[in-house]
């Protein structure tokens, strides 16, 4: 899959953290690997708002290799999940209503 592609269906897929509940305002991350990598999704940005060059992609190094806004601040856990994992090939991580005490 070319990386245009997997960034909007990343944003495609964020927002609806929020229009289904699994997510509140700007919680929750989600990354996806790729040859180089991952591509993740920046840290404080409204899901709504992104657009494809704001997907951050990171070396299994922790570097960032394109992007210029910040990467999710738990980009670490997905590194390490990437390197031990090697069949993983994305991760979510939400943060329900009732897992963040919004209910």
């Amino acid at each position: 899959m070319n990386s245009l592609k997997l960034r909007k269906q990343i944003i495609e897929t964020v927002i609806k953290f929020n229009t289904s509940g699994l997510s509140v305002g700007t919680s929750g991350n989600l990354s996806a690997r790729t040859p180089q990598g991952f591509l993740i999704t920046p840290t404080g940005i409204p899901y709504i708002q992104l657009k494809e060059v704001d997907i951050v992609e990171m070396d299994l190094q922790g570097n960032v290799i394109q992007g210029d806004l910040k990467p999710s601040s738990e980009w670490h856990f997905h590194k390490d999940i990437y390197l031990a994992r090697g069949e993983i090939n994305a991760i979510i991580h939400v943060h329900s209503d009732y897992a963040t005490g919004n209910a």
